[in-house]
């Protein structure tokens, strides 16, 4: 009888102490974040109606560890476009307002040093631009 008892206080408190030595961290966790933050230099901005457009091949996503990013035309011009941002997994989304001209919201994909995903306009045509960029 004893045993029935002890036996599962002891496995939750295995458990339990498992959890508290190594983070048990979520898949929205700091260490996923960590791996977003920084600048991204965008390589290939694909307009659906337009084709390729290279003006904006040199745009920067700048992604901060308090949960916020924008799309920066330049080094140095942080803080345009700005909006927020969740990580789960190597998944980023999130959603911001382009000054003057609406709302976007954006869907990405990182893999080590790489970045690929959507770009969703909300205004005009509506459309989804495919962004590839490089962590710098």
């Amino acid at each position: 009888m004893i045993k029935k008892v002890i036996l599962p206080f002891a496995a939750a408190a295995a458990i339990l102490s498992f959890c508290f030595t190594t983070g048990c961290e979520s898949s929205g966790s700091k260490s996923s974040d960590a791996n977003v933050v920084g600048s991204w230099k965008v390589t290939n901005f694909v307009d659906p109606l337009s084709g390729r457009d290279d003006v904006h091949t040199g745009f920067y996503w700048n992604f901060k560890s308090d949960g916020t990013f924008s799309l920066d035309s330049a080094p140095g011009w942080q803080g345009r476009r700005p909006g927020t941002y969740k990580v789960s997994g190597n998944t980023v989304t999130g959603s911001a307002t382009n000054p003057g001209v609406g709302k976007y919201d954006i869907k990405f994909t990182v893999s080590g040093n790489n970045l690929e995903g959507d770009f969703i306009e909300h205004w005009g045509p509506n459309k989804t631009i495919k962004i590839k960029a490089v962590k710098q």
